[in-house]
């Protein structure tokens, strides 16, 4: 009997992990102004993680997808730790004609606070007026001290949902099957 009510919440538990990580966070779309659409297509950090003072590389591709050659401004919005934002200038696109894609990379040197730094990826016209378009806070990078010490709550809060919710799932196998060869 406790074998059933043990499965059945084991897969209520694997049912509500589902919704969370299909439904995280949708992505803005890319938004037109006057014939040109400067679209993000690819985001990527060479680390995420680093130690204070040092630092990763975003690499980041954007396509016009619109019809007319155009600038952009590629802007970083970063969450820090403790809630506060930042927002930096970190790029500018000049003619990037319709159909072209091009990719820069972004040197992004990190210091204190430790902890995990959001990055949210913004393309906007030169004027900073229209947002074309964003990628949402789905780049995380951990700060850490310099020294060697091991951070667990740091290391699983930038594992992300997906990971997460897989390794919920599986110390509760662990659990359960050594609580089961520990009754036997």
């Amino acid at each position: 009997m406790t074998n059933r009510y043990f499965t059945i919440l084991l897969l209520l538990l694997i049912v509500s992990f589902i919704p969370a990580t299909t439904a995280a966070q949708s992505e803005a779309e890319c938004n037109p102004i006057q014939e040109t659409e400067i679209c993000i297509q690819e985001v990527n950090l060479s680390k995420t993680t680093v130690e204070v003072g040092n630092r990763t590389e975003l690499s980041l591709s954007v396509q016009n997808a619109g019809n007319q050659t155009g600038d952009a401004a590629v802007l970083l919005g970063i969450r820090q730790p403790e809630g506060g934002y930042d927002h930096y200038r970190v790029e500018e696109i000049h003619n990037l004609e319709s159909g072209d894609t091009q990719t820069v990379t972004i040197p992004l040197p990190f210091s204190e606070p430790v902890g995990v730094h959001e990055l949210n990826v913004m393309i906007f016209d030169q004027v900073e007026q229209h947002l074309y378009d964003s990628s949402g806070y789905y780049q995380k990078v951990t700060v850490e001290q310099g020294d060697s010490s091991f951070n667990p709550v740091g290391w699983f809060i930038s594992l992300g949902t997906i990971a997460q919710s897989a390794l919920a799932i599986i110390s509760l196998i662990i659990f359960a099957l050594t609580g089961k060869l520990v009754r036997s």
